[in-house]
Protein backbone atom coordinates (compact mmCIF):
# COMPACT_ATOMS: atom_id res chain seq x y z
CA UNK A 1 0.00 0.00 0.00
CA UNK A 2 1.46 3.58 -1.03
CA UNK A 3 1.17 6.37 1.50
CA UNK A 4 -0.90 9.00 0.82
CA UNK A 5 1.67 11.57 0.27
CA UNK A 6 3.15 9.04 -2.49
CA UNK A 7 -0.26 9.06 -4.83
CA UNK A 8 -1.30 11.43 -7.52
CA UNK A 9 -4.74 12.80 -6.31
CA UNK A 10 -3.09 13.41 -2.74
CA UNK A 11 -1.39 16.18 -5.10
CA UNK A 12 -4.10 17.28 -7.42
CA UNK A 13 -6.27 17.86 -4.08
CA UNK A 14 -4.01 19.90 -2.54
CA UNK A 15 -3.52 22.10 -5.83
CA UNK A 16 -7.17 22.46 -6.21
CA UNK A 17 -7.27 23.82 -2.53
CA UNK A 18 -4.29 26.09 -2.86
CA UNK A 19 -6.38 26.98 -6.06
CA UNK A 20 -9.43 27.85 -4.59
CA UNK A 21 -8.15 29.55 -2.02
CA UNK A 22 -6.13 31.86 -4.12
CA UNK A 23 -9.16 32.65 -5.95
CA UNK A 24 -11.15 33.24 -3.04
CA UNK A 25 -8.34 35.66 -1.79
CA UNK A 26 -8.39 37.84 -5.22
CA UNK A 27 -12.08 37.79 -5.46
CA UNK A 28 -12.17 39.95 -1.85
CA UNK A 29 -10.97 42.78 -3.57
CA UNK A 30 -14.03 42.99 -5.84
CA UNK A 31 -16.84 45.34 -4.87
CA UNK A 32 -19.68 43.15 -2.35
CA UNK A 33 -21.90 42.60 -5.37
CA UNK A 34 -19.34 41.09 -8.33
CA UNK A 35 -17.39 38.93 -5.13
CA UNK A 36 -20.20 36.94 -3.91
CA UNK A 37 -20.70 34.64 -7.37
CA UNK A 38 -16.89 34.25 -6.69
CA UNK A 39 -17.26 32.95 -3.29
CA UNK A 40 -20.14 30.92 -3.91
CA UNK A 41 -17.98 28.69 -5.98
CA UNK A 42 -14.90 29.25 -3.94
CA UNK A 43 -16.63 28.09 -0.92
CA UNK A 44 -18.09 25.05 -2.51
CA UNK A 45 -14.91 24.17 -4.16
CA UNK A 46 -12.82 24.38 -0.74
CA UNK A 47 -15.82 22.06 0.70
CA UNK A 48 -15.26 19.07 -1.39
CA UNK A 49 -11.63 19.67 -2.26
CA UNK A 50 -11.27 18.98 1.77
CA UNK A 51 -13.37 16.24 1.71
CA UNK A 52 -11.01 14.97 -1.47
CA UNK A 53 -8.14 15.63 0.82
CA UNK A 54 -9.71 13.77 3.44
CA UNK A 55 -10.60 10.88 1.48
CA UNK A 56 -7.05 10.73 -0.33
CA UNK A 57 -5.63 10.45 3.82
CA UNK A 58 -8.30 8.53 5.08
CA UNK A 59 -9.52 5.64 2.17
CA UNK A 60 -12.34 4.37 4.73
CA UNK A 61 -13.40 7.91 4.99
CA UNK A 62 -13.98 7.54 1.16
CA UNK A 63 -15.44 4.40 1.30
CA UNK A 64 -17.93 5.38 4.57
CA UNK A 65 -18.86 8.47 2.34
CA UNK A 66 -19.52 6.45 -0.67
CA UNK A 67 -21.56 3.85 1.15
CA UNK A 68 -24.02 6.44 2.76
CA UNK A 69 -24.64 8.38 -0.78
CA UNK A 70 -25.59 4.58 -2.77
CA UNK A 71 -23.42 2.18 -2.21
CA UNK A 72 -20.30 0.93 -3.23
CA UNK A 73 -21.01 -0.78 -6.66
CA UNK A 74 -18.69 -0.35 -9.68
CA UNK A 75 -16.21 1.50 -7.09
CA UNK A 76 -12.52 0.64 -7.80
CA UNK A 77 -10.68 -0.33 -4.76
CA UNK A 78 -8.95 2.65 -2.81
CA UNK A 79 -5.25 1.94 -1.24
CA UNK A 80 -5.88 -1.49 -0.87
CA UNK A 81 -9.13 -1.91 0.26
CA UNK A 82 -11.08 -4.43 -1.72
CA UNK A 83 -14.16 -3.52 -3.96
CA UNK A 84 -15.64 -4.99 -6.67
CA UNK A 85 -13.72 -3.19 -9.24
CA UNK A 86 -14.69 -2.32 -13.10
CA UNK A 87 -12.64 -4.06 -15.99
CA UNK A 88 -11.34 -1.56 -18.31
CA UNK A 89 -13.93 -2.16 -20.74
CA UNK A 90 -16.50 -1.34 -18.51
CA UNK A 91 -14.32 2.14 -17.20
CA UNK A 92 -14.63 3.00 -21.70
CA UNK A 93 -18.68 2.15 -21.86
CA UNK A 94 -19.19 4.37 -18.90
CA UNK A 95 -17.13 7.18 -19.85
CA UNK A 96 -18.89 7.18 -23.16
CA UNK A 97 -21.93 7.52 -21.26
CA UNK A 98 -21.01 10.17 -19.37
CA UNK A 99 -19.95 11.63 -22.38
CA UNK A 100 -23.39 11.46 -24.08
CA UNK A 101 -25.45 11.95 -20.51
CA UNK A 102 -23.22 15.81 -20.66
CA UNK A 103 -23.75 16.42 -23.98
CA UNK A 104 -27.61 15.78 -24.00
CA UNK A 105 -27.67 17.99 -21.20
CA UNK A 106 -25.79 20.82 -23.06
CA UNK A 107 -28.98 20.02 -25.46
CA UNK A 108 -31.85 20.08 -23.27
CA UNK A 109 -30.51 23.49 -21.55
CA UNK A 110 -30.14 24.71 -25.14
CA UNK A 111 -33.77 23.39 -25.81
CA UNK A 112 -35.83 24.42 -22.81
CA UNK A 113 -33.20 26.44 -20.56
CA UNK A 114 -31.02 26.01 -17.86
CA UNK A 115 -33.71 25.61 -15.20
CA UNK A 116 -36.42 23.14 -16.62
CA UNK A 117 -33.21 20.87 -18.47
CA UNK A 118 -31.36 20.94 -14.84
CA UNK A 119 -34.56 19.81 -13.12
CA UNK A 120 -35.02 17.31 -15.87
CA UNK A 121 -31.06 15.71 -15.62
CA UNK A 122 -30.92 15.91 -12.00
CA UNK A 123 -34.32 13.73 -12.15
CA UNK A 124 -32.99 10.99 -14.82
CA UNK A 125 -29.85 10.52 -13.31
CA UNK A 126 -31.11 10.64 -9.71
CA UNK A 127 -33.98 7.95 -10.45
CA UNK A 128 -32.10 5.94 -13.04
CA UNK A 129 -28.01 6.51 -12.91
CA UNK A 130 -28.57 6.45 -9.00
CA UNK A 131 -31.26 4.56 -8.96
CA UNK A 132 -32.87 6.37 -5.57
CA UNK A 133 -35.95 5.28 -4.79
CA UNK A 134 -38.95 7.62 -5.70
CA UNK A 135 -38.94 10.11 -2.89
CA UNK A 136 -35.49 10.77 -2.58
CA UNK A 137 -35.52 11.60 -5.64
CA UNK A 138 -38.04 13.92 -5.68
CA UNK A 139 -36.52 15.68 -3.02
CA UNK A 140 -32.86 15.66 -4.62
CA UNK A 141 -33.80 17.13 -7.43
CA UNK A 142 -36.13 19.98 -5.88
CA UNK A 143 -33.56 20.70 -3.24
CA UNK A 144 -31.05 20.80 -5.60
CA UNK A 145 -32.96 23.08 -7.98
CA UNK A 146 -34.28 25.33 -5.15
CA UNK A 147 -30.64 25.84 -3.65
CA UNK A 148 -29.81 27.09 -7.25
CA UNK A 149 -32.77 29.25 -7.76
CA UNK A 150 -32.07 30.71 -4.47
CA UNK A 151 -28.60 31.42 -4.65
CA UNK A 152 -28.20 32.88 -8.19
CA UNK A 153 -31.77 34.40 -9.19
CA UNK A 154 -32.88 35.70 -5.93
CA UNK A 155 -29.79 36.47 -4.01
CA UNK A 156 -27.30 37.36 -6.55
CA UNK A 157 -30.19 38.31 -9.09
CA UNK A 158 -28.44 36.79 -12.05
CA UNK A 159 -30.91 35.07 -14.30
CA UNK A 160 -30.05 31.91 -16.90
CA UNK A 161 -30.13 30.82 -20.21
CA UNK A 162 -34.05 30.53 -20.51
CA UNK A 163 -34.04 28.20 -23.69
CA UNK A 164 -34.36 28.46 -27.50
CA UNK A 165 -38.23 27.09 -26.86
CA UNK A 166 -39.41 29.70 -24.61
CA UNK A 167 -37.84 32.68 -26.83
CA UNK A 168 -34.20 32.96 -26.09
CA UNK A 169 -32.24 34.04 -28.79
CA UNK A 170 -29.06 32.36 -29.56
CA UNK A 171 -26.08 34.31 -31.10
CA UNK A 172 -23.00 32.50 -32.90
Amino acid sequence: MTKFYKRGGFFFSVLMLVFFISIGLMSLGYDNKTRMLPLLVVMAGIILSVLDLAGEIFPRFTLRVDEKLGGTEGIKSVSGTKIDTETEGDERSTLIFIIVWLIGYGLLVLLVGFHIGTVISLFLSFKFLAKYRWLKTIILTIGTWLFVYVCFDILLKLSFFRGILFGEIVTI
